[in-house]
């Protein structure tokens, strides 16, 4: 059995340290780290000037291209609309505090994501900050639509 312990670009006590990317080895690039969307503080430094990814779960794992096509340049932030407590009132939180600049939303097209961008835009509406808003719905079969 082998334990592999992940990158912490914060574990050098300095919060306001500038993110380092980090490397799977297969060249995806993550800015910061948790990614779940109920975990993260709503005052992390990388959200400053950020384009936000807000993710279903399941996206991940059924559209392989997810991290090479739409996590460049964005903080991913994934969330299970239908599990995950008040998606809402989290996001508009990190709008409210942050300088966000944009938000993209990719969810799967089945009943439990149908509610996930109307969530995001509810977040968009409270944090009364007017941001541009994408959404990309991927079905089961693996195609987008933008």
């Amino acid at each position: 059995m082998s334990i592999i312990k992940p990158h912490n670009p914060w574990e050098n006590n300095d919060p306001f340290a500038s993110a380092e990317r980090l490397e799977n080895g297969d060249g995806f690039k993550l800015l910061q780290w948790p990614i779940k969307l109920w975990k993260i503080s709503e005052t992390a430094p990388f959200f400053h000037g950020a384009h936000l990814l807000i993710a279903a779960d399941c996206v991940g794992f059924t559209y392989v291209p997810l991290h090479e096509k739409y996590t460049p340049g964005r903080i991913p932030l994934i969330c299970c609309p239908e599990n995950d407590f008040d998606v809402s009132t989290k996001l508009a939180k990190i709008i409210s505090i942050n300088d966000i600049r944009s938000v993209s939303v990719i969810r799967m097209d089945s009943k439990c994501c149908a509610n996930l961008t109307s969530m995001v835009q509810q977040a968009i509406k409270i944090s009364k900050k007017p941001l541009p808003l994408q959404t990309t719905t991927v079905f089961i079969d693996a195609e987008e639509v933008e």
